[in-house]
């Protein structure tokens, strides 16, 4: 069978045209390099583009707020900041908007969207800030809740100097009824709220984490006390530093779908995070700081005063999934006829 060889098919004489024939290979590496290069620099355009329109409070009239008195005094300003992304703005972030603004509370409200969603006009008056931060692609549809994480990282990397502490929360199911940052007293720290079971009590929790992360010993993993993905508050470079382990670990893309950041939060949680020099503090059930879900006395969710309690009688300060029992969801609508 008779052998082609490589410099027939180029048409380079083997003897005669080696010049030519460097000079063609260096021509195809300064090509590939530059095409690679283009589609480095095109793809960090892509992935840090974002559009902010901005709101202020500029008098508390133009701010609707609820019928509740606060129960802390303010301890926040206008370097602080409530983060939280939605795709579609219901009762529930109206309720998150206007609750904070009657705690007294100074920090700003971010709200990360897809580009395609446009917020009432009246939010601007409560000091609202919109991030629209990409489109509603199908990754985003699968699971809102790991995206919000990532909107979250490539905002912070560029902006994270111009926030002191930051808070996030879910935008739909979360209710102030005081200004949460006098929780926040170390900015070099991080505040978790914890549901006071572990994640092997939860079968939901329980499969989070196993189903995606292989390099830890993960059943004693699941001996910790679950934290809840729904919070995260603390000083902002701290919080960027923990929300970059989280999107850039190995793992993070196994598991995309609802309520699989959870499983995330607590692998980074217990395993990472612990090897850095951020400070971790734990607020559990009875701290004022709650999730309701494990967390509440089912037979006296509130006080002689009608203010939601936990269950050694703590008056609540921040209230997450209080959504999931009708008596304090119905108190918490009345509170703001929404």
């Amino acid at each position: 069978m008779k052998k082609i060889k490589l410099n027939t098919i180029l048409h380079l004489p083997n003897r005669h045209n080696r010049p030519r024939k460097q000079a063609f290979r260096t021509w195809l590496l300064i090509i590939s390099l530059s095409l690679c290069l283009s589609l480095l620099v095109f793809s960090g355009l892509l992935a840090n583009k974002y559009f902010i329109i901005s709101g202020h409070l500029k008098n508390k009239t133009a701010c609707q707020l609820c019928n509740f008195a606060p129960v802390s005094i303010p301890n926040s300003s206008s370097r602080d900041a409530i983060f939280t992304m939605l795709t579609d703005f219901g009762a529930g972030s109206e309720r998150l908007v206007r609750s904070l603004r009657t705690t007294g509370s100074n920090a700003k409200v971010v709200i990360f969207t897809p580009n395609n969603v446009k917020l009432p006009k009246w939010v601007f008056s409560c000091n609202v800030m919109q991030v629209k931060s990409g489109p509603l692609t199908e990754r985003a549809k699968m699971s809102p809740y790991k995206m919000r994480w990532e909107w979250y990282y490539e905002f912070l990397k560029k902006e994270v100097d111009n926030f002191d502490r930051i808070l996030h929360v879910d935008a739909f199911d979360v209710f102030f009824f005081g200004d949460p940052f006098p929780f926040a007293k170390d900015r070099n720290g991080l505040y978790f709220q914890m549901e006071d079971k572990t994640l092997r009590e939860c079968p939901y929790n329980k499969q989070w984490v196993l189903a995606c992360h292989y390099d830890v010993n993960r059943y004693k993993l699941l001996g910790n006390i679950i934290a809840c993905s729904g919070s995260l508050l603390g000083g902002a470079k701290p919080f960027l530093r923990f929300i970059e382990m989280m999107v850039t670990h190995n793992e993070w893309p196994l598991c995309w779908g609802k309520g699989f950041d959870q499983g995330d939060f607590n692998y980074i949680l217990y395993t990472e995070l612990q090897k850095t020099n951020i400070s971790r503090y734990f607020m559990g059930c009875n701290s004022g700081f709650m999730t309701y879900n494990y967390c509440v006395n089912k037979n006296r969710m509130l006080d002689d005063k009608n203010r939601p309690i936990t269950k050694n009688g703590t008056i609540i300060t921040f209230a997450h999934q209080y959504n999931r029992y009708k008596v304090v969801k119905n108190h918490i609508i009345s509170l703001c006829n929404v």
